[in-house]
């Protein structure tokens, strides 16, 4: 467990209970991290959409011969049965 403890207004100490350690913190080095942090994650941009790693996927799956040879027989099936449905 970590507890904080004030030294003055900009510097803490931090104390493991478990470990029985303490590091000096200065808060506004902290600060100035997160910021720094922020402002990468920022530059990231957005994550990609379920729908953009699908489109992805599709192009480049391994076996996209397979994957278009799928696509064609499900077709020509669909096809062939309203066919044969129509000649009832």
């Amino acid at each position: 467990m970590l507890k904080y403890l004030k030294v003055d207004t900009n510097t803490w100490i931090e104390y493991n209970t478990e470990a029985k350690r303490a590091i000096v913190l200065v808060k506004s080095e902290l600060e100035d991290q997160l910021k720094f942090s922020q402002s990468q994650l920022n530059q990231l941009g957005l994550p990609p959409t379920n729908e953009d790693l699908l489109a992805w996927a599709k192009a480049n799956h391994p076996y996209k011969g397979e994957t278009q040879s799928r696509e064609l027989i499900t077709q020509q099936i669909t096809d062939l049965n309203s066919k044969l449905e129509a000649m009832k």
